[in-house]
């Protein structure tokens, strides 16, 4: 068993989907690490397939590694992947699965050791030997700390007041919050984003900051561009920026480098505020039938609804109703308008929040006359860019409805009989009296 770099005094470095998509990142870091002349000083590599070996004598994890350049290689990883400390490399790419196979006579096979280092802040070193006499003559460009290289920082940005708190959003398909502090962001999942700089604002004001990525799992941080503006009292619209590897330096060239429009060439999501319940006016638009006060309409799946809304007769604006009436009881759902855009088209789209699940929803009333329907959309795709993909047939809503005519006047028979589930309780004082502990009701 060959083992690399045993006398060299700079260690490779082995990163593993640090991000989803990120595949395996092998950085030999200098020549003498290499595992030939064949190797680039860095590979990447993406995976192919991944399975577990754990008796009472062995606790494997194989993952067969290949990239276009070269021909698959198996690993072999040792103990808790979460304190990773062995692996062996089998470069002819076949798995040794038992230790009682001969291999270790092999010049193929590699033995990497390995030791997790969490680098949190913006000025680090990459490694322990930085701190050595001699270290600087040799690595001043890992040893950025201790070379002088950068200069830590403090307080260097935070969040303007009203960011701060618990935004409800989707993420990569489910359900998730952000939770903004006076200076850094956690969003479960991903780890937590440290502010480090501010970023001129966007022509339509949208603001951007400069955050460091922080991993918890030995990844080396990585820089982001948020990008955000205020929509409504309670909605806002955001993105993250692609990530720049650490470290970039100064400060203001990293900011420089992190917030280029190149790497926030992407759509906004919509993230809604957790602490209060602000309402507007829904402005579902009256030529879309709702002057009559309601709609039957149907999805996909062939299951009928009613929907209702009563700014054009009598009843509240920042509200709609939608009837659920294939079951044997209507269950009606009360949906509160957070915040109600209009396109120039007609279309308007409209974020809500329900109080009987506190679920949030984001809804697009589309087409008028003869051709009208409607569609749901997850925050994560509640943006300008998917609204134009679905006129143009490029995209497919969460859910979607077309408006039919109303045979024998059931929407308003359902209406009137539906059980409604809109989290209020007009009956009980008691129950009242607890929900507005919890939420503060405001109409704009």
């Amino acid at each position: 068993m060959k083992s690399i770099c045993g006398s060299s005094g700079i260690p490779p470095r082995l990163e593993s989907e640090c991000e989803g998509g990120d595949g395996v990142t092998l950085d030999f870091r200098t020549k003498e690490c290499k595992l030939d002349n064949d190797y680039n000083l860095e590979e990447n590599f993406r995976c192919l397939a991944s399975w577990t070996d754990i008796t009472a004598e062995n606790n494997y994890t194989y993952v067969v590694l290949a990239n276009n350049r070269r021909f698959p290689v198996c690993m072999r990883l040792e103990g808790n992947l979460s304190d990773l400390k062995r692996a062996y490399i089998f470069r002819d790419g076949k798995c040794v699965v038992h230790d009682g196979y001969v291999y270790s006579k092999s010049p193929e096979n590699v033995d990497l050791n390995f030791e997790k280092i969490v680098v949190s802040n913006l000025c680090e070193n990459e490694f322990d030997y930085c701190t050595q006499e001699l270290a600087c003559s040799k690595y001043q460009n890992y040893c950025h700390k201790s070379c002088g290289k950068c200069h830590t920082e403090t307080n260097v940005c935070s969040f303007p007041e009203f960011l701060i708190g618990t935004w409800h959003t989707d993420f990569k398909g489910v359900s998730s919050v952000i939770d903004i502090f006076t200076d850094n962001i956690h969003l479960p999942g991903e780890g937590n984003f440290k502010c480090v700089g501010k970023a001129n604002s966007t022509e339509d004001n949208a603001y951007r900051l400069t955050l460091l990525h922080i991993f918890e799992n030995g990844c080396f941080p990585r820089t982001t561009c948020f990008e955000y503006k205020k929509t409504s009292k309670m909605t806002l619209h955001y993105k993250f920026g692609k990530r720049v590897k650490w470290p970039v330096f100064p400060l203001d060239k990293m900011i420089g480098d992190t917030c280029q429009d190149v790497l926030l060439d992407i759509p906004y999501s919509v993230a809604i505020n957790g602490a209060q319940i602000n309402t507007t006016n829904c402005r579902l638009p009256g030529d879309f039938g709702f002057k009559s006060g309601h709609l039957y309409i149907r999805n996909s799946k062939g299951q009928d609804y009613c929907i209702a809304y009563n700014e054009y007769s009598v009843g509240r604006s920042d509200k709609f109703n939608m009837v659920d009436i294939n079951t044997t009881e209507s269950i009606n759902v009360e949906h509160l308008c957070l915040s109600s855009e209009k396109r120039e088209d007609g279309s308007v789209f409209v974020i809500t929040t329900s109080l009987s699940d506190r679920s949030y929803k984001c809804w697009g009333f589309i087409g008028k006359e003869q051709s009208r329907w409607i569609v749901q959309l997850s925050l994560e795709d509640c943006n300008e860019q998917t609204f134009d993909s679905l006129h143009n047939g490029y995209a497919t809503p969460r859910n979607s409805f077309v408006v039919t005519e109303d045979p024998k006047n059931v929407c308003t028979e359902s209406i009137s009989a539906g059980k409604v589930e809109s989290g209020s309780c007009a009956n009980s004082a008691i129950f009242s009296l607890f929900m507005s502990s919890l939420l503060i009701i405001m109409t704009i």
